[in-house]
């Protein structure tokens, strides 16, 4: 039996659907209007014309950072005659620092780490793979991102994602999101009911056909790394004439000391050895065979 009539069934469901399309509509609304406002706390972007430095080339050109940030600080150093190289092994290189003043940060931790270890020792391949000093990452990202050469991940170019704006942004999201959530579900039951009681049905479908449309629709992807201009400012610095010394440490940059460097360069590093022959197999022992027609069984 229809407790309430199909008629006004129909209308309140209809009515029912269109509030969640309304919903949805607004909440869609409200998200791009927050992220447009969250844009446009970004500041200016590096003019196009600008140059990278040498740090800021190997950390886009890598994507990893500052992966080859102290192989340039050391192949500079060196070859302006501030440290002498003393002694290398596989693994390892030994300095001698004749002028311990850095002229950046960069060269700071890696004249620390020198005076520190014993004899002046460092490693091969230094890289800050996967612990590199907090402040040093944090002011490089922070530069190419405020800049413009560089986005996080589910932020707008030029805004770090923990800058004031970004916590304030989340924020209002999660806010808004629960109100609409709120509402959807309420306006979902409501549409049971009134299904329930009407057996008007076609509502009660077409408000769950809107639900599910905006559960399965497509989100833009994210686009997070380099942007448009730092990928161009890259580009540039890799075509850019310069003489064999800046040369050198562009090579460096961009692929490291090992395959950076030409032969025979002293901060080569020094080849793995060959590994070790695997030591002789001993012979199997001789087969031993067991005849088992014994003629002390009376010939059975």
């Amino acid at each position: 039996m229809d407790l309430i009539g199909s008629g006004p069934g129909l209308a309140a469901g209809s009515v029912a659907a269109v509030l969640s399309f309304a919903v949805l509509f607004s909440w869609r609304r409200a998200v791009r209007r927050a992220w447009q406002a969250l844009a446009a706390t970004a500041g200016p972007p590096r003019p196009a014309t600008a140059e990278l430095d040498l740090y800021e080339l190997a950390y886009l050109y890598s994507g990893m950072g500052l992966h080859r940030a102290p192989a340039v600080a050391l192949v500079r150093m060196h070859t302006e005659g501030r440290i002498s190289l003393t002694r290398k092994q596989f693994g390892a290189f030994w300095f001698r620092v004749s002028d311990p003043v850095p002229r950046d940060e960069v060269e700071g931790v890696l004249l620390a780490e020198i005076a520190r270890t014993r004899k002046g020792r460092l490693p091969d391949r230094p890289g800050w793979d996967r612990n590199p000093p907090a402040h040093l990452a944090r002011s490089f990202r922070e530069r190419l991102v405020t800049e413009g050469l560089l986005t996080e991940r589910t932020m707008p170019a030029g805004v770090l994602a923990d800058s004031p704006a970004a916590v304030v942004w989340r924020a209002g999201r999660r806010r808004v999101r629960l109100r609409c959530v709120t509402v959807l579900v309420a306006l979902l039951l409501t549409g049971v009911a009134v299904a329930v009681l009407s057996r008007a049905w076609l509502p009660l479908a077409a408000q769950v056909a809107v639900l599910l449309a905006a559960a399965v629709r497509r989100r833009p992807p994210e686009h997070y790394g380099r942007t448009d201009l730092g990928r161009a400012l890259v580009a540039a610095a890799q075509a850019r004439p310069l003489p064999a010394d800046a040369e050198l440490l562009r090579r460096v940059a961009t692929q490291g000391l090992e395959h950076g460097l030409p032969a025979g360069h002293p901060l080569k590093p020094v080849p793995p050895p060959p590994p070790s022959p695997a030591p002789p197999r001993e012979p199997d022992p001789p087969r031993q065979e067991f005849n088992l027609d014994s003629t002390g069984l009376g010939g059975l």
